[in-house]
C-alpha cells in the first residue's frame, strides 16, 4: 500500500480527511481538549520546577494518535481493536496499556456524519492519552490524604460535636478540627506535607481528595505543602491558594494591628477575597486589616524574616531536608532540599532505533582497529567508615509556672553519669527551641541559668506583666553535646499582686499587722517578709532598701505579731519566691506602705 494511501482512503467519492485534523470538527475538538489537558497538567507541575511531560512529548503523542486514527487498517489491525475494546476497562486502569497502538476502524461515511466506531475508538485514544498526561496530577486517580498527628501537646480533636484529648499517631478526616490550647503545640502530617500549629491556633479539614482544602479558624499555623498539591487555606472571607511548599499565616496574633497576616516563604501564594485578587510572591508578606478596603502585600522587611517563629519552622524543615526558601539566609548556610526521583522516560512507538536522550549516549556501529583495547585499570575500592553511633537524646522532666514578672523554670534532678551542665533556652514558641546547642538564630541560651551543679533545680527569667516565652531545658555533656532535653512549656507573667492595704497596730513593744493573703499559685509562694525602714518611705526586700524584716511562712497568714524597738518607720508586707538562678529574690506580691510609731 502507497503511503498515500495510508493517510486517505477513496471510496467512490468520498474522500476521508483524515490526514488532517482541522479538517475534521470532531477531530480538531478532540485535539484541543488534549492540548488544553497537557497544558493544565505542566502547569500543575511547573510549581516544583519541573515540566512532565514536557511540551515537545505531548505535542509529539497527541500528532501520533490523530495520525493513527487515519490510518486503513487490515484484519490483525481489527483483531486488535476488538481488543482494546474488550479490554478498555482494564487498559484504564494500568498505565502500560497506554503504550499498546491504537487502530480505529474506518468506514464509508458522507463527510458530515462520524461513524460510532471511529469516535469510539478516538475517544478510547483520548482516555489512554489524559490517562497519561495526567497520572498522579492535581485531582486524578488521587485518594484523600492521609493526615495523621504526629506531635502533640495540649490539643483537642473535635469529631460530629464530642471533643477529646488528640494524641500522637491519630488519624483524621474531612470534618475534624483540632485546637490547640495557650500552652501546646500541634503536628500534622497530610499527605507528603505538614501542618503546625501554635499554641491557640486551631484548624479544621474541609477537604482531602484531590484537592486540600483547611479552614484556618484561628492562632498561628506553618504550612508545609507537598509538592504538586493543590492547596488552600480559607480564613473567613478570604482564601490563600498555595503556588508552592512553604508559608506561614496568622489570625489575631496578640501585638499586631492586622487580622491576618502571611509570609510566603517558599514560591507564591495567591490570595482572593473581598476588593482583592492578588499574588504574594516568595520573600512577600500580605496583612489584612478589620475592614475589606485596609490590606496590603509587599516585600517582608528583615524584622519580619526574623521573626522567632519563622526561624524556627525554617530550621526544623531544613534539618527534615526541604529548602526554605527566602528563609535560607537567616539560617546562616545552605541546605540541600529533598531528593526528587525524575519521572521515568516513556519511549513513544514511533521513535527511531538509535536516538538519543539527555543524558545517555547515541548508539553507533563500533568502527574496527587494529590498535589493541587497553583493559581498564580497576579503582581500589574505599574502605567505608564506620558511622559513629550518637546516643538518643533522652527527657528530663520539667515546669514553667509564671509569678510575678518572672517565668519560673524547674526541673527533675537528672542522674545520668554524662552530666556536665544544664541550661535553659528561650524562644518566642513551641517550635523555637529544638534540642540541638547552641541554640539557632531567634533563640536565647539564658547564660545565667547555666549551671554545673546537678542539685540544681529552678531558674527565674524576667519577663515583665503579660509577656509569655517558651522554654526548654537542656542538659549538655562535656562536648556541649544534649544528651536530656525536657519538653517545650510557656509562661506569662502575671504581674505582682495587690496585697491590699498593710494594716499595722502598735502595741507595747512591738507591731500586729494585718494585709490580704497572696491568692496566686503556691508554686510561686515561698514566704512573706515583713520590712520597713525609718528613712526610706517606699521600703522592699527586693530593692534592698530596708532596715529591717520579719518572716512570715505560711500563704494563708493573714495577720502577725512581731516586736520592734520604739520608733517610726514606713511598713509593708511582700510575698516572695526565690529560685535557683536567675532573678532573686522573685517578688509576687507586695501591700501598700503604711507609717506607725512604735511607743
Amino acid at each position: 500500500m502507497s503511503p498515500d494511501d495510508r493517510t486517505r482512503r477513496v471510496h467512490d467519492d468520498v474522500v476521508m480527511p483524515f490526514d488532517n485534523a482541522k479538517l475534521d470538527p470532531e477531530l480538531a475538538a478532540l485535539d484541543a481538549e488534549l492540548a488544553k489537558a497537557g497544558m493544565a497538567l505542566r502547569r500543575s507541575h511547573e510549581r516544583d520546577g519541573r515540566s512532565r511531560p514536557s511540551a515537545a512529548f505531548a505535542s509529539s503523542l497527541r500528532e501520533r494518535l490523530l495520525t493513527e486514527a487515519a490510518m486503513p487498517i487490515g484484519a490483525d489491525a481489527r483483531a486488535a481493536e476488538g481488543r482494546a475494546t474488550a479490554g478498555a476497562g482494564a487498559a484504564a486502569d494500568s498505565l502500560a496499556d497506554n503504550a499498546r497502538r491504537v487502530h480505529p476502524q474506518i468506514r464509508r461515511r458522507t463527510p458530515t456524519i462520524l461513524p460510532a466506531p471511529r469516535w469510539s475508538v478516538l475517544a478510547l485514544a483520548a482516555v489512554f492519552v489524559v490517562a497519561l498526561l495526567g497520572f498522579n496530577s492535581r485531582g486524578w486517580f488521587t485518594g484523600p490524604a492521609p493526615v495523621r498527628a504526629t506531635d502533640v501537646a495540649g490539643a483537642s480533636l473535635i469529631r460530629g460535636g464530642t471533643s477529646s484529648a488528640l494524641a500522637v499517631g491519630a488519624s483524621l478526616e474531612v470534618g475534624d478540627q483540632v485546637s490547640v490550647d495557650q500552652n501546646g503545640h500541634a503536628v500534622l502530617a497530610v499527605g507528603g506535607g505538614l501542618v503546625r500549629l501554635d499554641a491557640g491556633a486551631s484548624i479544621r479539614l474541609d477537604r482531602l481528595s484531590g484537592d486540600v482544602s483547611i479552614e484556618q479558624m484561628g492562632g498561628r499555623v506553618w504550612h508545609r505543602v507537598q509538592a504538586g498539591t493543590s492547596y488552600t487555606v480559607s480564613t473567613g472571607k478570604y482564601r490563600w491558594t498555595a503556588l508552592g511548599t512553604a508559608f506561614s499565616l496568622a489570625i489575631g496574633i496578640a501585638g499586631s494591628e492586622a487580622e491576618l497576616a502571611l509570609v510566603a516563604v517558599e514560591h507564591a501564594v495567591d490570595l482572593a477575597g473581598p476588593s482583592v485578587a492578588v499574588r504574594v510572591e516568595q520573600g512577600s508578606r500580605a496583612v489584612i486589616g478589620a475592614s475589606a478596603a485596609q490590606w496590603a502585600v509587599g516585600p517582608a522587611t528583615q524584622d519580619e524574616l526574623g521573626d522567632p517563629w519563622l526561624i524556627a519552622n525554617a530550621q526544623l524543615d531544613a534539618a527534615a531536608g526541604y529548602s526554605v526558601g527566602v528563609l535560607q539566609t537567616a539560617l546562616g548556610s545552605p541546605t540541600p532540599g529533598p531528593s526528587l526521583t525524575p519521572a521515568p522516560v516513556t519511549p513513544g512507538p514511533s521513535e527511531p532505533a538509535g536516538t538519543s536522550r539527555p543524558g545517555s549516549s547515541p548508539s553507533a556501529e563500533p568502527t574496527p582497529t587494529d590498535a589493541p583495547t587497553t583493559a581498564p585499570t580497576a579503582k581500589p575500592t574505599a574502605t567505608p567508615k564506620p558511622t559513629p553511633t550518637v546516643p538518643p537524646i533522652g527527657s528530663i522532666g520539667a515546669s514553667v509556672i509564671g509569678c510575678g514578672e518572672t517565668a519560673v523554670v524547674s526541673w527533675d534532678a537528672y542522674g545520668g553519669s554524662r552530666f556536665a551542665k544544664l541550661v535553659v533556652v528561650r524562644g518566642a514558641s513551641s517550635f523555637g527551641i529544638p534540642a540541638s546547642y547552641p541554640p539557632g538564630a531567634g533563640l536565647t541560651a539564658l547564660g545565667d541559668s547555666l549551671t554545673t551543679s546537678p542539685a540544681a533545680a529552678s531558674y527565674g527569667d524576667a519577663l515583665g506583666t503579660g509577656s509569655s516565652a517558651w522554654y526548654r531545658v537542656l542538659v549538655l555533656d562535656a562536648g556541649k553535646h544534649t544528651i536530656a532535653a525536657s519538653a517545650a512549656r510557656k509562661a506569662t507573667a502575671p504581674g505582682i499582686a495587690d496585697l491590699g492595704p498593710f494594716v499595722p497596730t502598735p502595741v507595747a513593744g512591738g507591731i500586729e499587722a494585718a494585709w490580704t493573703p497572696y491568692g496566686g499559685s503556691a508554686g510561686c509562694f515561698v514566704y512573706y517578709k515583713i520590712v520597713w525602714s525609718a528613712t526610706d518611705l517606699n521600703p522592699s526586700y527586693v530593692g534592698g532598701n530596708y532596715d529591717g524584716y520579719e518572716v512570715v511562712g505560711s500563704q494563708a497568714d493573714s495577720a502577725y505579731s512581731f516586736a520592734l524597738v520604739a520608733g517610726t518607720y514606713h511598713m509593708r508586707i511582700e510575698a516572695l519566691r526565690y529560685a535557683d538562678a536567675g532573678t532573686s529574690p522573685i517578688l509576687v506580691g507586695r501591700s501598700s506602705v503604711a507609717l506607725v510609731t512604735v511607743p
